[in-house]
């Protein structure tokens, strides 16, 4: 995949417009997949029907000599509880898994986010009224109907 044109939002929607699933996962670069983290996001939506689905986050700096790195990394990284359950908010878009068909535009990242971030916060803003299906899968391998938020 390439995009010509810088910016993070226009990078989400060239991927999101060249895959072809039901489903779409996103990991950042500057975050560490955990071992099954894949699996863990995908049984979660399939029990909870929902249509996002977050997952934890093990953030990582990659410079080799940046200063606070510890505190950055922890700054970055996101943790839960062992149980996914209901939640009302959203997370970033890094290691989460989205329901293509729940999207509420194409292209579903705002362009004119590209150089200061929060494409993803926007997005699921949008999906957030009137009644999201956010579900959170927070810690690998450790539930509620469809149209409410879940948090593990």
């Amino acid at each position: 995949m390439h995009e010509p044109e810088v910016g993070v939002a226009n990078v989400r929607n060239t991927a999101f417009a060249q895959s072809k699933g039901a489903l779409i996962a996103f990991l950042d670069d500057d975050q560490a997949a955990l071992a099954g983290w894949l699996a863990d996001l995908l049984a979660a939506q399939k029990r909870l029907d929902a249509d996002v689905v977050f997952g934890q986050v093990q953030a990582r700096v990659l410079k080799a000599k940046v200063a606070h790195r510890p505190c950055l990394e922890w700054f970055f990284s996101r943790e839960g509880p062992a149980q996914e359950h209901v939640i009302d908010a959203y997370f970033g878009c890094g290691n989460s898994l989205l329901r293509r068909a729940s999207l509420p535009c194409d292209p579903p990242f705002s362009s004119l986010r590209n150089f200061i971030g929060g494409e993803d916060d926007m997005l699921f803003g949008v999906m957030q009224k009137p009644t999201p299906a956010f579900a959170g899968r927070l810690r690998p391998s450790s539930t509620k109907a469809r149209n409410q938020s879940a948090k593990i």
